[in-house]
């Protein structure tokens, strides 16, 4: 309520509030559990690190809660499915993120003008995302 009274004040036109609001949710709307994710190479080496993540979790909590050999197999395996499941989840929830932020994109780009198009895609361009390896959110080099 307090920004839409600014606003009025203020008088800020249009176009500033549409460039506001998209950097808003370029900036904000990659998840950082697809970044960690996005630092693996493959899927296989993803599954090799959750793996080895999984027994290393098993290892642990089998010494801290004293279980049984039978008891750690068992809570290895249950770590393996709902890990799967988790990134089954993830999968979908990043597919269904990109779908929404392509549609975000056509609806603003058909509000906006050549030229203000054009500046659009300039502005994407310097804000975009994640390193592919660490991860950090960066402004391209100009």
């Amino acid at each position: 309520m307090v920004l839409i009274r600014m606003i009025y004040k203020k008088g800020i036109d249009m176009k500033k509030i549409v460039t506001l609001t998209l950097l808003f949710l370029m900036v904000g709307s990659v998840s950082p559990v697809w970044a960690r994710h996005s630092r693996y190479n493959s899927d296989a080496e993803w599954q090799e690190k959750h793996d080895e993540r999984v027994k290393e979790r098993t290892d642990k909590m089998a010494k801290e809660l004293g279980l049984t050999n039978e008891q750690k197999i068992k809570f290895e395996k249950i770590l393996k499915e709902h890990g799967d499941q988790f990134r089954a989840l993830r999968e979908e929830t990043n597919k269904k993120k990109q779908a929404l932020k392509a549609d975000l994109d056509k609806d603003l780009k058909e509000l906006l003008n050549a030229e203000q198009e054009k500046k659009y895609e300039e502005i994407k361009q310097e804000h975009t995302g994640f390193t592919k390896k660490g991860g950090a959110h960066h402004k391209k080099a100009k």
